[in-house]
């Protein structure tokens, strides 16, 4: 992976190959793409504007209440033949971080196209998409809200029905301390589906009411 500035520190680029066998592997195990003649890797790229500076890795901190720090990046992969040799996909990505004393805003969209490869003898390709945008804000020095909506697309651009998610927590950061205590609620719907049966497949039996408390420590 190589990864550094362009022409300003404000522009920043990340290259990677990667072999997906993990860091418990020495060797690439993968061969060499039937399609296009090329090493059977995950080829990645991310470019970044962040004109006021690095932008924090947070979503939100008690230590962060006067910055103003904002980031824009786009991004792109190709992992060739990604399922045992069956399919090619194809990502891209767009990213938007803004935090602005206390308040944070994130927002993401992303875009997979998957195509099999001629061995597979399979014509059909298929596209899915999904987005999501969060806000927080720090309501008292240690008292983060949060809201949270994603939408996403995980049968395909081709079958009617999406998925959508809004969410809504707090964060409570321990004063002079590295714990943060989060809470959350999320609720999963379903719309624009064909039948009963499509809604069932397309959530794979994820919760349609779910809560979670987690206690972090950061050090």
């Amino acid at each position: 992976m190589f990864h550094g500035n362009i022409a300003s520190p404000c522009f920043s680029y990340e290259l990677g190959l990667f072999n997906g066998t993990g860091s418990s592997t020495n060797s690439a195990t993968k061969t060499f793409s039937d399609d296009w003649g090329i090493p059977s890797l995950l080829y990645a790229a991310r470019l970044s504007w962040t004109p006021f500076g690095p932008m924090p890795r947070t979503q939100g901190n008690s230590k962060f209440l006067d910055q103003d720090r904002l980031e824009v990046a786009v991004s792109g992969s190709i992992n060739v033949e990604s399922e045992n040799e069956s399919t090619n996909d194809t990502r891209a990505g767009f990213e938007l971080s803004w935090l602005h004393n206390r308040l944070y805003v994130g927002a993401e969209a992303y875009l997979m196209h998957v195509s099999f490869t001629e061995r597979q003898k399979i014509s059909s390709t298929y596209n899915f998409w999904g987005a999501y945008l969060n806000v927080g804000y720090f309501v008292h020095p240690q008292w983060q809200v949060t809201a949270r909506y994603d939408l996403y697309d995980r049968n395909g651009s081709t079958t009617d029905g999406i998925l959508n998610s809004p969410a809504a927590g707090f964060n409570f950061f321990v004063r002079n301390s590295g714990l943060k205590l989060s809470a959350m609620y999320q609720y999963i719907g379903r719309t624009g589906h064909e039948t009963q049966l499509d809604r069932d497949n397309d959530d794979l039996g994820l919760a349609m009411h779910s809560a979670r408390v987690q206690l972090q420590y950061t050090f």
